[in-house]
């Protein structure tokens, strides 16, 4: 909040300050997300125990994504645009202030995240026991579910994000459609 209301002008602060207001929305979504889980008295393996360190180069830095810290990132509706039709669309946002995380085409079952800069087109392959959607690609999963009766100010849906490789994340937020 304080970030949000300094009227920062100078781009050497806003730049920090940006990204301390992206990382507190997706880390509320998430938490909104597992505090449900955990009142549910599910008990969750955990997997964010990194890999030990190795020794490598410059370039093997860059190209390593630790699987415990990937996460779907925001997209404007420009990047949608280069996977998904024009016309009328899904989506999902951890919060109302922030671009979505999943687009989704109404008609033609195709959606999209973005993942490490990296624009992931998604097929749709089901529903969810709730009547919800589930979109996949090859190694990942993402299903959208409406709360129903939990719904609230503070989300309308849950969305989980899965890699075959073990990572689970969930965000409570907002699926809203064209």
């Amino acid at each position: 909040m304080t970030s949000e209301r300094a009227q920062i002008r100078d781009p050497r602060v806003q730049k920090p300050a940006h990204e301390i207001i992206v990382a507190q929305r997706r880390e509320i979504s998430e938490m909104r997300y597992l505090i449900e889980e955990v009142s549910e008295g599910e008990i969750v393996q955990s997997i964010y125990q990194d890999p030990p360190a190795e020794v490598g180069t410059i370039e093997a830095a860059l190209n390593n994504t630790l699987i415990s810290t990937l996460d779907p990132s925001t997209m404007p509706e420009a990047e949608a645009d280069q996977i998904l039709d024009p016309g009328p669309r899904c989506t999902f946002n951890r919060t109302p202030e922030e671009h979505p995380i999943l687009w989704a085409a109404q008609d033609s079952g195709a959606a999209a995240i973005k993942l490490n800069g990296v624009l992931v087109p998604l097929e749709t392959t089901g529903e969810t026991e709730t009547g919800g959607n589930v979109f996949a690609a090859e190694g990942t999963r993402v299903a959208v579910a409406p709360l129903g009766e939990e719904a609230e100010w503070r989300s309308n849906a849950e969305m989980v994000f899965e890699l075959e490789r073990g990572l689970t994340a969930g965000y409570r937020g907002f699926w809203s459609c064209a």
